[in-house]
């Protein structure tokens, strides 16, 4: 009750029924349809008035749906529990559920598993298996969006440890230029590499 929340736009178009539900080979063969959920859309003024707003009566503000656990897009599952979430303010995010079982178990020798693909909720980031729950690709770019937000955290804590010791100060400045210029659609796999060539530089 104590943190505003913003739901995602995209998120809002698939709740009015648009896009749920979508089968495993639908998905594959069309891609271009699929909604999209831009980190960068919480970048637009009215979204950014509203995270300043609650950062200036010192509260914290999450996302919602961005997207939904289930949704197997796992680029877009990283880039905004890491990138996105920084460059656009939002402190936390949350979906509807992160386990939502939701139909039978799958097993590879059922006839809609073969035809269709993998039975899944749209809101869990795991597939029910027959030993047991599975993550999905969902939860593994969710993952690695949280792993690219502890090397920014890592990156942060030795550029303060120089600047307080008195080291590094070229490297350090450029450093702050850099990430200030980082984009929310920055390549992460790149974004992520040049975060630890500069932590190994700052720590040398």
């Amino acid at each position: 009750m104590d943190y505003p929340i913003l739901a995602h736009p995209g998120a809002l178009m698939v709740d009015q029924h648009q896009q749920w539900h979508v089968s495993a080979s639908d998905f594959l063969l069309h891609r271009q349809r699929l909604l999209t959920w831009d980190p960068g859309l919480f970048m637009m003024p009215a979204y950014q008035r509203s995270i300043k707003g609650a950062h200036k009566y010192g509260h914290n503000i999450f996302s919602y749906f961005d997207p939904q656990g289930g949704m197997l897009v796992p680029q877009l599952h990283r880039r905004h529990r890491g990138l996105g979430m920084w460059k656009t303010a939002i402190d936390g995010t949350m979906t509807w559920a992160y386990i939502h079982i939701y139909g039978k178990t799958s097993r590879p020798d059922m006839p809609e598993v073969q035809d269709n693909g993998v039975l899944h909720s749209p809101n869990s980031f795991v597939i029910r298996g027959p030993e047991g729950p599975l993550d999905a690709l969902a939860w593994e770019g969710y993952r690695e969006g949280r792993d690219d937000a502890r090397y920014l955290a890592t990156l942060e804590h030795v550029m303060a440890k120089a600047r307080a010791a008195g080291k590094h100060a070229q490297l350090v400045a450029r450093t702050e230029r850099w990430l200030g210029d980082v984009r929310v659609d920055a390549g992460l796999e790149k974004w992520r590499w040049e975060m630890v060539r500069r932590t190994i530089a700052l720590l040398e």
